[in-house]
């Protein structure tokens, strides 16, 4: 019954975890230049990290009660243009409510 954070399990920073799961989430390595930001943030006393990679590609994250969850968005150029409005703000509403102690 853990309750661990990503700044417990990545003390390396976002940085670190992007690079250990990008090729589980997109099927190939992390290559140089594919993180076009990174961001760091809180929600209900969670830390939350996201990132947007290219090609079109937005991920969020946290930690609690011992588990990660991770939201990960791709579209092609076509879906980019038509509702990269959408996609940013699915992006930014990842949400997981706090394990219970």
């Amino acid at each position: 019954n853990a309750d661990v954070s990503l700044t417990d399990l990545f003390p390396g920073g976002p940085e670190r975890m992007i690079e250990g799961f990008f090729p589980e989430l997109f099927g190939a390595p992390l290559q140089e230049g594919e993180v076009l930001s990174t961001e760091t943030g809180a929600r209900d006393g969670l830390p939350y990290f996201y990132w947007e990679c290219k090609p079109h590609r937005l991920v969020a994250a946290t930690a609690t009660g011992n588990r990660v969850f991770m939201l990960a968005l791709t579209a092609n150029s076509r879906q980019w243009r038509k509702s990269e409005g959408d996609l940013r703000a699915m992006w930014k509403s990842f949400r997981v409510p706090p394990a219970k102690r």
